[in-house]
């Protein structure tokens, strides 16, 4: 592994204004849709899928996966994040080439499933409909989306430390600074190990660390980063912003989307704005089910997540929500 020279006193203070920086925003998120095409969010839908990704091997692969199918379709990668049973996409490129992105993909994880000795069914691995991104602002709800995904999936992760995704690289200039192989250098057998297939010619930038194709080297992080006013624009949206993940979550039906501590401050929001109630647990009965409702619906908590927080028993949870209480998650 390589550091390159690093001074903290080489990064610039926030002079801009916000007009001005919200106008650079705009103006980037405009001018790129007319130079290199749309945005799309792309989301293969775990509930169809099984248990894909198991050892770190398993998500290393996958990672790589996304980095070499992309090259080979010609797609621009804004951020992803490679979970245990789907993956998340935001793609810049004509609407084609999501579904050509995703065919490519999942012959490749094909490949490698079979190489482990897995049969695994991926009809799963697919989506029907990729959102457009029509304006700045669901953009930067959609990169904050998937950029949380990884660390409020998985307990032992912060959101600049999940490894399977570009999430770890925005706004850590720390993460920019490491790199590994070229991907052209490094031997015939490791590259058709990451392939799966026929060995081809990557792009220069491409560097393999660990075994995998470090995000950093094919993501573009610049132009995702780009989206948001600065540093604090970024990690208040991926901390703060229940709705828009709801509304988000909403389109793909993932239910992965709030932890439970922040399910609580919702719960908490809601017990006072309705019942003028500070404690969920202490609303009365009727309260209970509206508040169960509205975590159920509008913010996919689970049964379990709805239970611990309003202190309701399985067997309430499990009749108001019974299909939930049958699925994995």
């Amino acid at each position: 592994m390589e550091m390159a020279n690093f001074k903290w006193g080489e990064i610039s203070s926030d002079a801009v204004s916000f007009s001005e920086a919200e106008n650079s925003c705009s103006f980037l998120f405009q001018n790129s849709q007319i130079e290199d095409g749309p945005f799309w969010h792309v989301c293969t839908p775990g509930t169809l899928t099984e248990i894909l990704n198991v050892t770190e091997e398993d998500y290393a692969f996958a990672v790589s996966n996304v980095a070499i199918t992309a090259a080979e379709v010609g797609i621009k990668v804004v951020t992803f994040s490679v979970m245990e049973d789907h993956l998340h996409l935001l793609l810049q490129c004509i609407r084609e080439k999501c579904f050509a992105f995703l065919k490519a993909y999942a012959y490749r994880q094909q490949k490698y499933f079979e190489r482990q000795g897995r049969f695994v069914d991926l009809r799963g691995l697919r989506c029907d409909d990729p959102i457009p991104i029509t304006d700045l602002e669901m953009m930067r709800n959609e990169i904050a989306y998937i950029n949380r995904n990884g660390f409020v999936s998985n307990r032992n992760f912060l959101p600049f430390s999940y490894p399977w995704s570009s999430s770890c690289v925005y706004f850590n200039p720390l993460a920019k600074l490491v790199h590994g192989e070229k991907y052209n250098q490094i031997s015939f057998n490791e590259r058709r190990r990451l392939s799966c297939r026929r060995v081809v010619m990557m792009p220069d930038s491409y560097e393999i660390l660990d075994g995998m194709i470090l995000p950093a080297s094919f993501v573009d992080v610049a132009l995702g980063e780009g989206m948001f006013r600065n540093a604090h624009n970024y990690l208040d949206a991926i901390t703060r912003n229940f709705e828009a993940y709801s509304e988000s979550a909403k389109r793909f039906g993932d239910t992965n989307v709030i932890g439970r501590e922040e399910m609580y401050q919702v719960a908490r929001m809601l017990s006072l704005r309705d019942f003028n109630v500070k404690q969920p647990s202490l609303l009365p009965p009727e309260g209970k089910l509206q508040v169960a409702r509205i975590l159920h619906g509008d913010y996919h908590a689970s049964n379990a997540q709805v239970r611990m927080i309003l202190k309701m028993s399985e067997r309430q949870v499990s009749e108001l929500f019974p299909l939930k209480a049958l699925t994995r998650r």
